[in-house]
């Protein structure tokens, strides 16, 4: 017979808590981030917005200056018809 090892989140910070003297179980130490750790986890996300930005706004200026082209190439279209 095999034994169902699994632990909800909330009984493994329980029992965290109880292991590190914790009495009260709620594991609330536990349960928080310290800051470097929360900047850590969003510094690369933070980063990834900022390029993703930067790269919409190249490419948003680049779709400009094709429209232009564009413009041009239509306008030198009507010329030449006869």
């Amino acid at each position: 017979m095999q034994r169902d090892c699994t632990l909800d989140l909330q009984s493994a910070l329980a029992l965290q808590a109880r292991n590190d003297g914790d009495m009260d179980g709620l594991g609330t130490e536990e349960a928080t981030m310290d800051d470097n750790t929360l900047n850590d986890l969003t510094s690369l996300p933070n980063a990834l917005v900022i390029k993703l930005d930067e790269r919409n706004e190249h490419i948003l200026a680049l779709s400009e200056e094709q429209r232009g082209f564009n413009r041009e190439q239509v306008h030198i279209m009507l010329d030449l018809k006869p």
